[in-house]
């Protein structure tokens, strides 16, 4: 992995699936009003490390992902979607299809489809739609072990999905 990198043969995407990076906490200053401003908010709020593993289950789909600094989220290996989508959701079959032909998910017996290369999307809605096989709100599905949601550590809105991974 280390030569690829040299020669920049790795997407945005990728390197970030790659890398296990983590936030800094900022520096606080040390005398001086500031220094007391800064260290009651820094006292007051949560320094998460990233990337975080979250979950999301529904309709006979599970998924697990890893969400990143910028709020772009990982499908991992092993997620597996429902077997067939709801009514409403005629897009899903077409993003089945192809997922399932770049290689990222491949069929089970039992007709769900199980996710063999991680996928990222900028947008945690497509993903749980995928697993799911129906409309959901992602930045709400999407929730760590300790039930805090992606809206949580993220209150803006993302969009488009940055590209899958092979």
């Amino acid at each position: 992995i280390e030569w690829m990198r040299d020669k920049n043969l790795l997407s945005e995407a990728e390197e970030k699936l790659l890398t296990n990076s983590s936030i800094e906490p900022p520096r606080v200053p040390t005398n001086g009003p500031i220094a007391r401003v800064t260290s009651e908010v820094l006292a007051s709020s949560t320094i998460h490390k990233f990337p975080l593993e979250m979950f999301f289950s529904a309709r006979g789909g599970n998924g697990t992902a890893l969400v990143f600094e910028d709020g772009s989220l990982g499908v991992q290996p092993g997620s597996v979607t429902t077997a067939e989508a709801s009514p409403s959701q005629i897009r899903w079959k077409g993003w089945i299809d192809n997922l399932e032909q770049e290689g990222i998910i491949e069929r089970l017996d039992n007709g769900q489809y199980s996710f063999i290369k991680p996928c990222l999307y900028n947008r945690p809605s497509m993903s749980s739609d995928i697993i799911s096989g129906s409309s959901t709100n992602g930045r709400i599905v999407w929730k760590t072990a300790e039930g805090k949601t992606h809206k949580e550590f993220f209150p803006y809105v993302t969009h488009n999905m940055v590209g899958k991974l092979s």
